[in-house]
């Protein structure tokens, strides 16, 4: 049976960012956008749909959400330039423009525009593209579908006897906990407080990002 330990800040991170968008997809399903903006798996298939209805505008409105998720990684990719997790990477900098961009969203929602859900899709295909695996696991952070394929697979080899690398399986099973965690959390808190809900993972993102990239300026003060 394979093993290691990975550092805290891979279970602690990828947990923290799952619940947070499992709280923002529950905030979008529930609004009055009823629109999933943490993945675009569901958005391309309601894309097409209204394709074929020859619902131009229902189109248009998926589509864009697509667009802006792209985006998103686009911007991911800049600014991380990295498809590995590790630490020094500009992880810091952009937590701290996904919290920007939900800020964005959220004041959008308020003023009662459907284009907040733009940018929240933005923050989280940023979020997804910020790292794509660590030692062979796949880390995604916005949706399950992957996560929930791989533990499926995993619990097959062990059924099989095969070798199982154990430390994947606890880090997909953060992910999952997380995500389903924030999604209970978002419904609760939107019932509460509306579109003010996605004020938590706003600030939670920024806050993150901010004490990432302040633990990483003193790691480096502290090698020199």
């Amino acid at each position: 049976m394979l093993n290691n330990t990975p550092p805290f800040w891979v279970y602690t991170g990828g947990f923290l960012l799952s619940l947070m968008a499992g709280l923002s997809n529950a905030v979008g399903v529930l609004g009055l956008a009823h629109q999933a903006v943490t993945h675009v798996t569901g958005t391309a298939t309601l894309s097409g749909i209204a394709v074929a209805q020859g619902d131009l505008f229902a189109a248009a409105k998926a589509s864009s959400v697509l667009v802006f998720f792209f985006f998103g990684a686009a911007v991911s990719g800049v600014l991380v330039r990295s498809e590995t997790l590790r630490a020094g990477r500009r992880y810091g900098l952009a937590l701290m423009v996904e919290s920007a961009a939900i800020f964005a969203g959220w004041y959008l929602f308020k003023l009662g525009s459907m284009a907040g859900e733009y940018l929240c899709a933005l923050a989280f295909g940023l979020q997804n593209a910020l790292a794509t695996s660590y030692s062979g696991a796949v880390i995604r952070t916005t949706h399950m579908t992957g996560i929930v394929t791989d533990l499926g697979l995993m619990v097959g080899h062990a059924l099989n006897r095969q070798p199982i690398a154990w430390f994947r399986f606890r880090i997909l099973i953060t992910l999952l906990s997380g995500f389903c965690l924030g999604a209970c959390g978002g419904a609760l808190a939107f019932e509460a407080l509306e579109y003010d809900a996605l004020l938590i993972p706003a600030v939670v993102v920024g806050l993150a990002g901010v004490i990432y990239r302040s633990w990483r300026q003193l790691f480096a003060t502290e090698q020199l």
